[in-house]
């Protein structure tokens, strides 16, 4: 009597284990790619080249909000390009480069995936980069 109770419980036991990895692995797989993603711009940016944006080279999905923070005292652009703006985000609709002033943000959802180059357009030495994945690959 004694093994059959045994066997029952861990039987339970082993389903109740498959639950919860199932669960876990199917919670985990929805959040990964809907998760948006975080870019301080530092202070005292203007003197840190690449380390001015922090994180310097997130990697994110199609589909997913990039959203810069200006953390700094003074305005900067989040223009994408390398020292060119080649017109994918941080830009006005007259080509002019959008300012993020102290404590605002600026917003991309990329569309597309591939390696996205940005710079600040009034302090040059101020870089980053985008990784961005197709939507459903980790």
């Amino acid at each position: 009597m004694n093994r059959k109770i045994t066997l029952a419980a861990a039987g339970m036991a082993a389903i109740l284990a498959a639950a919860v990895l199932a669960f876990t692995t199917a919670t985990s797989s929805q959040t990964a790619f809907a998760a948006n993603v975080n870019i301080d711009i530092v202070p005292g940016a203007e003197s840190k080249g690449n380390q001015a944006f922090s994180p310097g080279s997130p990697e994110v999905h199609v589909g997913e909000t990039v959203t810069w923070t200006n953390k700094d005292s003074t305005g900067h652009t989040v223009t994408s390009g390398s020292g060119v703006p080649d017109g994918k985000f941080g830009v006005k609709a007259d080509g002019t480069p959008d300012v993020i002033l102290p404590n605002k943000t600026q917003e991309f959802k990329p569309t597309a995936p591939g390696d996205y180059a940005y710079y600040c357009a009034l302090h040059p030495s101020m870089v980053g980069k985008l990784a961005v994945e197709p939507a459903g690959v980790s």
